[in-house]
């Protein structure tokens, strides 16, 4: 179960198609929550037996088969409940861009500052570049080649406006896609192997691009500590770390210290459970929603508390069997044709046993919240878990937490999935009846603030 060797990953993830022990943190920095007078450490978690098995469960979950109340740290003593808003967003406020050719399934949008849209395929030709008049260019190959990008899973900007970048996993590197000239910006394969960079996409049950944002000068990534692969128990130990243009690697805030420890309230779930998220804002500041308390604050990368947010009363969803496999065999029917998977009702007979015994290890409820953005002036964004949303456990309603603690529930249209969060739009694809995906965006309408 231990992290895999970077020379040795050569195949390229399942993802589309389907830690060193060392202490990074200097102690002054870390600010580490506590439990019945104990610190949590340097935040590696143990195994149990339970855990071990859960794991098993999880590693090929139906996908193989077809084919926190003590630890963190308690809501901040300013922290502030506003008034909630609600915005239905339909169809027809959804600006299309463009529809690109020979995609098989989307991965990723990336707008540029300089009015074009880059769209990640799931299927070479990888990248389509989307120009404000209309057209449209399609390249790249998977492969190791030096032209080719093996297992290239999520865009990000560069420093200059047209200039983008993919973080291709295999090659353990960030890779300049536009301007053609190629650069690597290679990651220590020691202290950063492949199978440490992870996410909070793919519910912490699903391999899924692992997570990564443009700061000045560089770009921040989240790198695993624990060594448990494929569980939501990774983002429970994730530590943010900052890539620079130099290719200088330097930790920048340790999320596992300032999130608390997930056993003092899920026990020895280790399947499905809720999970912490993660952001940066443009100021440098680190946006941290705990499942544990249930709020959103912002932190300085020492974890300063700067501001505080409670969040509506949770949900609470059951964790049941039948949902678990009605999740993912949700995943699996999105972007496939109909017939290649064997009817519902017959695929859950042939998986009741291991659905069964995923919710005996998994928590009560599932998470509330799927994944988190930060905008201008320090706004938090959380999108809310659905644990029929497409992909895995992405709701389609977003929350805007304004500096105020007023709130605004965006509900988005059917079929419409935001990749980028910006401050005035959401940059997404809409899916139509047929599964052919347009790229495009959706205004925030103005609601007080």
């Amino acid at each position: 179960m231990g992290e895999g060797k970077a020379g040795r990953e050569t195949a390229p993830p399942r993802w589309p198609d389907a830690a060193d022990g060392t202490e990074p943190f200097p102690a002054s920095t870390r600010a580490a929550p506590s439990c019945s007078g104990s610190e949590s450490g340097s935040r590696v978690l143990s195994m149990t037996d339970s855990k071990l098995r859960a794991l098993e469960l999880v590693r090929p979950p139906l996908l193989a088969l077809l084919f926190a109340a003590c630890g963190g740290s308690d809501v901040p003593s300013d922290s502030t409940l506003g008034e909630l808003y609600e915005v239905e967003l339909g169809v027809e406020a959804v600006q299309v861009v463009g529809v690109p050719d020979g995609v098989t399934r989307v991965v990723d949008v990336q707008p540029t500052a300089d009015g074009r849209v880059w769209v990640l395929n799931s299927t070479a030709p990888l990248f389509t570049v989307l120009d404000g008049d209309g057209s449209q260019r399609a390249f790249g190959e998977r492969g190791g080649g030096p032209e080719e990008f093996d297992a290239a899973w999520a865009l990000a900007p560069g420093g200059v406006p047209d200039e983008v970048w993919v973080l291709v996993v295999v090659r353990s590197a960030m890779v300049r896609v536009w301007p053609a000239s190629r650069v690597e910006i290679r990651l220590d394969p020691g202290s950063t192997p492949p199978s440490s960079l992870i996410s909070f996409q793919g519910a912490g049950i699903n391999q899924a691009p692992p997570w990564v944002e443009r700061v000045e000068g560089g770009w921040m990534l989240a790198r695993d500590r624990s060594g448990l692969r494929e569980t939501a128990l990774q983002t429970w130990s994730a530590d943010l770390v900052r890539l620079g243009e130099d290719g200088a690697l330097s930790p920048y805030a340790p999320v596992a210290e300032m999130v608390g420890d997930p056993g003092e309230r899920y026990g020895d779930a280790a399947a499905i459970l809720p999970y912490p998220l993660w952001t940066v804002c443009e100021d440098g500041s680190v946006g941290l929603y705990s499942p544990l308390t249930n709020s959103a604050r912002r932190v300085s990368p020492a974890g300063e508390e700067l501001s505080g947010h409670e969040l509506p009363t949770d949900r609470a969803v059951p964790i049941t069997a039948d949902r678990i496999f009605e999740m993912f065999y949700r995943q699996m029917q999105a972007g496939r044709p109909a017939g290649q998977l064997p009817p519902m009702e017959q695929a859950r007979q042939l998986t009741q046993e291991q659905n069964d015994e995923l919710a005996r290890t998994s928590a009560s409820s599932f998470p509330e919240y799927a994944r988190m953005a930060c905008t201008a002036g320090g706004v938090l964004w959380l999108q809310e878990f659905d644990w029929r949303g497409t992909p895995l456990g992405q709701g389609n309603r977003w929350i805007r937490i304004a500096e105020d603690g007023s709130l605004t529930r965006f509900s988005m249209p059917e079929g419409f999935t935001v990749f980028r969060v910006a401050e005035d739009r959401g940059w997404g694809t809409l899916r139509d009846s047929l599964g052919v995906e347009s790229v495009g965006w959706i205004p925030w309408n103005e609601v007080p603030r």
